[in-house]
């Protein structure tokens, strides 16, 4: 009796590892610094990557899906037009109970493939992180930009907004000739009337 429960915990420790992992759901999160790519699984798998140069493309062979690569493929996000590094990824079928993923980047990368066990309300996961191959300096942007608006604060020279000026390429309103002054004749003497005080002596 002992040897049969025995036999039946080790047929069912096989058939534990034998069972194909489901995809319970995909992820992508695009960000300025890098795009993650999520599987969320009932089980863990492995997985081996390889990254192409030429054109670039990220290779990932997963074993132990089951599920046809029409079922995943109707499970992945749409691909964000202005996702950083992917452009697009595809499912395939490698062999039997391998599936493989690949992505087709924009740009060179450096790849962080890595699982996760289940935490919370998430099961088992796999995690694809891809890192622009030129790392995005954001304390280098700030400079840039704040040269670029010091540039544009710059005060412009005064000799520029004259009329006769070269880099002044604008239209030039002249002030007309003064016309010349016809000159006025004399006028005639004016009549004068004088009073005399009676009361002073005038008499």
């Amino acid at each position: 009796m002992r040897s049969a429960l025995i036999a039946s915990g080790q047929l069912a420790l096989d058939l534990g590892f034998a069972q194909a992992a489901s995809v319970l759901a995909m992820r992508v999160w695009p960000a300025p610094d890098y795009t993650r790519i999520a599987f969320e699984l009932d089980t863990p798998l492995k997985a081996t990557q390889r990254l192409q140069a030429s054109p670039p493309r990220l290779i990932i062979d997963m074993e132990g899906v089951t599920a046809p690569p029409e079922r995943l493929a109707s499970m992945l996000p749409r691909v964000d037009p202005g996702d950083p590094v992917l452009s697009a990824a595809r499912f395939s079928a490698l062999k039997a109970r391998t599936i493989r993923l690949e992505l087709d980047l924009k740009t060179g990368v450096t790849p962080d493939v890595f699982t996760l066990p289940p935490v919370a309300s998430y099961r088992h996961r796999l995690v694809i992180d891809l890192y622009p191959a030129v790392r995005h300096d954001p304390l280098r942007e700030l400079l840039d930009d704040r040269r670029g608006s010091q540039a544009d604060r710059a005060p412009r020279d005064p000799a520029n907004d004259l009329p006769g000026s070269r880099a002044n390429t604008g239209s030039v309103q002249r002030d007309p000739a003064p016309r010349a002054q016809t000159p006025r004749s004399a006028a005639p003497p004016g009549v004068f009337t004088i009073a005399v005080d009676a009361g002073h002596g005038g008499e």
